[in-house]
């Protein structure tokens, strides 16, 4: 699913256009593709709330949350809370590290250490010059093409994509300064499909208010490959812009600037990489013992509990994870029903 949004039938190195998830010219979030077209007697949504934490019955299986507005119970619980806030609840509802758990006071209902690590996203960074000619059409979204590469910027197959911008997007504070004279101004933007880096997620305070602590996932493996291929990223967009179909658009290279090369393109990388937003693999599906999530979505050795976005992705995809999440959404749905009708069946 995820290759069709961005334009290949079979994902491979290559050029195509972005495509949206759009009806008509409008932009279709899995909000308006399914929740507001879901007849009002099926579904109740509590506005303004939190989970605080899963509850469970005396046998170890989940019963409902609590929440801000008291308990709502349920005979299943669903987590889709994304790859920064999922293993918190687990956390909080005593599903983790057994000893970061036990430093806020929450009972350790299964000591799993796995919960909240192994985060990943994909790095970016790219380029951006002055504009000779502004772009025609007041249509456009912002990211018109992307350009996958092969063995461009690491040994990996499809290692990179490159995204061309008919606006100036910059990664550094000081070049929207050095793009006040000139409003028209273009960006090839680059991200690491299989980045080397992992984080990871953990509790600031067992308040459900607390953002989480997070130990980004960028430029940080040992062996400082990620920021190798991101610097060899930078050369691959520049052989880009160099073609001549791009000589009537493109000016002068405004950042990082032509003369960046070599130690100083790795620094002025390491300052201002930036993210995809594409956080995932933070309650990783597997059958190995560390696996949070089984293939059927249940987490490991605890009754009545589901987790159902990014955050169960074993590693990051090569394309944004958004129709992943959507189609886990749907598989769950169908084993959910599955499961329902078995239960009835031994009634």
């Amino acid at each position: 699913m995820s290759d069709s949004l961005w334009g290949f039938s079979e994902l491979s190195a290559g050029a195509g256009w972005v495509r949206l998830a759009a009806k008509g010219v409008s932009r279709r979030s899995s909000a308006t593709a399914y929740l507001h077209e879901m007849p009002s007697d099926r579904l109740t949504l509590a506005l303004n709330t939190t989970v605080i934490e899963i509850l469970f019955d005396s046998r170890g299986n989940a019963e409902g949350v609590l929440t801000t507005r008291g308990a709502i119970r349920a005979p299943q619980v669903v987590v889709c809370l994304g790859a920064l806030h999922s293993p918190l609840l687990m956390m909080r509802s005593g599903i983790g590290p057994g000893s970061h758990l036990r430093s806020f006071g929450i009972p350790v209902r299964a000591d799993r250490d796995s919960v909240g690590e192994n985060l990943q996203d994909h790095p970016l960074t790219g380029v951006t010059w002055s504009g000779k000619r502004s772009e025609a059409t007041d249509q456009s979204h912002g990211w018109e093409t992307a350009v996958f590469s092969s063995g461009e910027v690491s040994d990996e197959e499809l290692d990179a994509c490159v995204l061309f911008s008919t606006v100036p997007a910059p990664f550094a504070d000081s070049t929207s300064n050095r793009l006040s004279q000139n409003s028209v101004a273009y960006t090839m933007a680059m991200y690491l499909c299989r980045p080397k880096s992992r984080g990871r997620v953990r509790l600031r305070t067992a308040d459900p208010s607390a953002p989480p602590i997070v130990n980004a996932p960028l430029l940080n493996d040992p062996e400082r490959a990620d920021l190798s291929s991101m610097v060899r990223g930078i050369e691959l967009i520049r052989r880009i812009a160099a073609q001549p179909a791009f000589s009537e658009w493109l000016g002068t290279e405004v950042e990082p600037g032509e003369r960046v090369i070599g130690p100083e393109l790795a620094t002025f990388i390491a300052r201002n990489v930036s993210t995809m937003f594409h956080p995932t693999s933070t309650c990783r599906m597997g059958q190995d013992d560390d696996a949070v999530v089984d293939e059927d979505f249940r987490v490991r050795g605890i009754g009545g509990v589901r987790i159902v976005d990014a955050s169960v992705l074993p590693s990051i995809p090569t394309v944004p994870p958004y129709l992943s999440c959507v189609m886990f959404a749907e598989r769950c749905a169908e084993l959910m029903i599955r499961d329902s009708r078995l239960d009835d069946s031994h009634v």
